[in-house]
């Protein structure tokens, strides 16, 4: 699966897709993961000759690290001192959330990755646009589903890195059936 980059260098943040660098993105959310926490700390490197670093701690639910973890920073997410306000810089938290979104971009060839952070699941509305939580529901007010409506990808003044969402327009019935297709392989033939 391809992946959807966001770089916060010097200037404006940026998306680059594909290698292409863009402002902001139409797409189609083709599928949400749950949401999941990262610790990073200094990150572990991954073996001796790789400049390849995992993070110290995660969770899958959010409730507990992972049995992979590779230093579980307590039993429970709740009570881990990662979690705790000011653990993190700027007074943040230091153990960050994150949330897996599987994205189409018309014509909605091959889908991509793209992971949102914390601050694009829980920064306030701005701009005409919404965060990924509020954003969804928005949709769901209004009788639509993230699958079933092109979404404007744009980066926020508020909170570095922030990606916030808003409506274009709802699919048609053929782009409604591509976005399907993506969610429902066929299944390969085996010989």
């Amino acid at each position: 699966m391809n992946t959807i980059l966001a770089k916060f260098l010097e200037g404006p943040p940026t998306f680059y897709i594909d290698g292409e660098q863009v402002n902001s993105l139409d797409l189609v959310i083709v599928e949400v993961k749950p949401m999941e926490r990262t610790y990073w700390g200094r990150g572990h490197r991954v073996d001796k000759e790789s400049k390849t670093y995992s993070p110290l701690c995660w969770s899958a639910d959010t409730t507990r690290p992972e049995p992979t973890s590779y230093k579980p920073q307590s039993t429970r997410c709740i009570d881990c001192p990662q979690n705790v306000q000011g653990s993190g810089s700027h007074n943040t938290k230091a153990c960050k959330f994150s949330q897996r979104l599987t994205v189409a971009v018309p014509p909605f060839g091959a889908p991509f990755l793209f992971k949102v952070n914390g601050s694009s699941l829980f920064t306030q509305n701005q701009g005409g646009g919404f965060n990924l939580r509020n954003y969804t529901k928005h949709l769901e007010e209004n009788d639509e589903k993230l699958d079933s409506v092109l979404t404007h990808a744009f980066f926020s003044s508020h909170g570095r890195g922030a990606v916030v969402f808003k409506p274009v327009r709802s699919l048609t019935e053929d782009e409604i059936e591509e976005v399907q297709k993506l969610q429902h392989p066929p299944n390969e033939l085996i010989n």
